[in-house]
């Protein structure tokens, strides 16, 4: 009989944190917080962290974030701040034409994704376009 093997490959991004590596800068935690992302992830359950997506789940409304990143300062912790441009779906891309926009998160925007020559062709197709009623 033949015996199974596993094999274990870690190509996706959002699957970092099962690899051993660390997840990204979480935009709502008070010592890397960014309030336009925060306010993102806490709407959309997930943030963008050069240009992936991270599902996460903010069981409170923005609002305690804020409060929370304002009793870590008064507190004395010193925030290791990240550019708002990281959180940017289009990040690196975003950057190089120059742009990112206030806060650096777009929250009306469609984002679509794939391999080689049709992800290519996707990343074009929604450059500037929204979505009616987000």
């Amino acid at each position: 009989m033949k015996q199974s093997k596993t094999v274990s490959l870690c190509i996706v991004p959002a699957l970092v944190a099962a690899c051993g590596g660390s997840p990204p800068p979480d935009p709502c935690v008070p010592a890397n917080y960014v309030a336009a992302a925060c306010q993102y992830a806490v709407d959309h359950q997930g943030y963008y962290h050069d240009g992936t997506f991270y599902r996460h789940t903010y069981g409170y409304p923005f609002g305690y974030y804020t409060s929370g990143y304002s009793a870590f300062l008064m507190g004395g912790g010193r925030p290791q701040p990240i550019a708002a441009e990281h959180f940017n779906p289009t990040y690196p891309a975003a950057g190089a034409v120059g742009g990112g926009g206030a806060g650096g998160v777009s929250s009306g925007g469609t984002v679509r994704s794939g391999f080689g020559a049709s992800g290519a062709s996707n990343a074009a197709g929604s450059a500037g376009a929204g979505t009616a009623g987000s």
